[in-house]
């Protein structure tokens, strides 16, 4: 570890490149033959994400849940892709601008390896400033990129963690970057440069690529700045397990703000071996207009044979303050549950409630299913339930603030299995 305060001098590489692999993984960054332009169905899950930035802890009032998130749940699919952009993000002396993130799933030949599956990610961010624009951090070009894939010679991946440039008091910085450094900014922050995880097995291959990892003075706060994973198995007797279990999803269609989604956690395609993995977020806050507290995503399954199987997901706000009109809801939980019993996919919203509906302190009844009641300015709609050819959606409240354009929705839960 290398511990930098205060100027460095020198010149930096053009592209610093902290390439990582496994004992007989694919040199990072090998080219490859371009992706099948069609969607074809492959022997394995594949999963892959990415996200801009993430605040645990701390009180800052804005996006704590992972901006520009994008993702390829799990699939048996390749050559499907999803993206995601953010122009930019201010986090108290944190400027994060110009996030994009990138997922595919692909099926490609080469001449030395054959026919090869791969889940990829792209996490890419402009530029990341830690105080002043005089006396702080910059660093600019911050690439992540991800691959998990299986090709004739078994399960392998790739990882890149790179940088373009990095400037302390507007000074280069020299020899540093690597996993483990860490520079402080006086008064602000310290910065620790992250690396990322690589693992396989006989079963699967996955892999996880982070860039920063900074830690405001005077708080709780940490902020991690640049995300991106991939992963593919062939655990999958069953089918795909797929679907996630998360708080919620705000928009504000005026594109001031977009808090995106919250608390998410990803059921993966194997299941959990039947254990509950979570996914927390302390507070979420859009001023004026929403602050919710004690949110978890949370997700379980398992396969037992290629007849039996089952997936759960779960969406759990503790408290939500909707409007700043006086409209509290709590206790709001989405559930979605289905169970693979030999040719029979059994689909349900078992467990999906809300606690409870006040206006100013004075109690609400929650509307049912489907019906829509205005409160406090606020248009509240119950449950909502979409059940799918292999699946089932719910959300436990949706609300629909007026004058600033905002949608929101408390509680969402998605599971399904897609049978082999």
């Amino acid at each position: 570890m290398r511990f930098i305060r205060g100027p460095v001098i020198g010149a930096l590489a053009t592209c610093m490149a902290l390439s990582s692999t496994l004992t007989g993984s694919a040199v990072a960054g090998a080219a490859q033959a371009a992706p099948d332009a069609r969607t074809t169905q492959t022997a394995f899950g594949l999963a892959a994400t990415g996200y801009g930035t993430r605040v645990q802890g701390g009180s800052v009032p804005a996006e704590s849940g992972r901006t520009a998130f994008s993702i390829i749940a799990c699939t048996k699919l390749a050559g499907l892709e999803k993206r995601n952009q953010l122009a930019g993000v201010n986090l108290e002396g944190v400027r994060v601008k110009g996030i994009s993130t990138q997922q595919k799933t692909t099926r490609e030949t080469s001449a030395r390896n054959g026919k090869a599956v791969s889940a990829r990610s792209l996490t890419k961010v402009t530029s990341v400033g830690v105080g002043s624009a005089i006396t702080g951090l910059k660093i600019s070009g911050l690439r992540l990129r991800t691959r998990a894939f299986h090709d004739d010679r078994g399960f392998r991946t790739e990882r890149e963690v790179s940088f373009a440039d990095i400037t302390l008091n507007g000074v280069p910085v020299l020899n540093t970057g690597s996993p483990g450094d860490v520079i402080d900014v006086p008064g602000v922050a310290t910065v620790t440069f992250l690396g990322g995880r690589s693992q396989r097995s006989r079963t699967g291959a996955r892999v996880s690529a982070k860039g920063l990892r900074i830690e405001l003075d005077g708080t709780n706060t940490v902020i991690t700045v640049g995300s991106a994973f991939s992963r593919i198995t062939n655990k999958v007797p069953a089918g795909v397990l797929g679907g996630f279990g998360r708080a919620g999803n705000a928009r504000v269609l005026d594109g001031t703000i977009v808090s995106g989604k919250l608390a998410v956690q990803i059921l993966p395609c194997q299941g959990t071996n039947g254990e509950w993995i979570r996914n927390p977020t302390a507070r979420l806050a859009l001023p004026g207009t929403l602050v919710i507290g004690g949110a978890v995503g949370s997700a379980r399954g398992d396969q037992f044979s290629k007849r039996k199987a089952y997936g759960q997901t779960r969406g759990k706000i503790a408290r939500a303050a909707i409007g700043g009109k006086g409209l509290v809801i709590k206790a709001i939980k989405a559930q979605a549950n289905v169970r693979k019993d030999g040719n029979r996919l059994i689909k349900t919203a078992k467990g999906t409630s809300v606690g409870s509906i006040t206006v100013n302190g004075n109690p609400r009844s929650v509307p049912a299913a489907g019906q829509t009641v205005n409160l406090a300015g606020v248009q509240v709609t119950g449950r909502k339930v979409v059940r799918t050819k292999f699946g089932i959606r719910v959300i436990a409240l949706q609300v629909k603030i007026r004058g600033v354009e905002t949608k929101v929705n408390l509680g969402e839960a998605f599971t399904r299995i897609t049978p082999n």
